[in-house]
């Protein structure tokens, strides 16, 4: 068994209104560092259902009219980190190389290029689906 199992997809490089430092570029990079040593699978999108366990309609419906891109694309990230949480739970570590991040994402607002709260929408699926009861989550960021 491999020691990490990487969940990523190719529209994590999807170009939509950013700053340098939440750039593909990022992404990029740490793909052609970990895609030459670890298996990957395919991030699916997060379904509306999951999203809305942790925000507000409001704020799903002003991130897809505000840009379909930057939608969808959070979806994916948000399936991503549901991907990573399933394999973690099987007993596989895995690492989500998912763009846009999450961290950031409040119930009803966005901030800090997080349009969807990647981590806690995994959370509350799997919760919302009886696999744990808890969770702890330790945020590391540079600021």
């Amino acid at each position: 068994m491999s020691p990490l199992l990487l969940v990523y997809h190719q529209d994590y490089l999807t170009s939509y209104y950013t700053s340098t430092v939440e750039s593909p570029a990022r992404v990029k990079a740490i793909h052609a560092k970990l895609s030459t040593r670890f298996p990957i699978v395919e991030a699916q999108p997060a379904r509306r259902e999951d999203i809305l366990r942790v925000h507000t309609s409001a704020l799903v419906e002003r991130v897809e009219s505000e840009s379909r891109e930057t939608y969808e694309t959070a979806l994916l990230a948000a399936g991503g980190a549901i991907r990573a949480s399933d394999e973690a739970m099987r007993g596989i570590p895995t690492f989500a190389l998912v763009r846009p991040p999450g961290h950031h994402a409040g119930p009803d607002r966005y901030w800090g290029y997080c349009f969807f709260n990647n981590i806690a929408v995994a959370i509350s699926r799997l919760l919302a689906k009886g696999t744990i009861t808890s969770a702890v989550v330790i945020d590391i960021d540079l600021h």
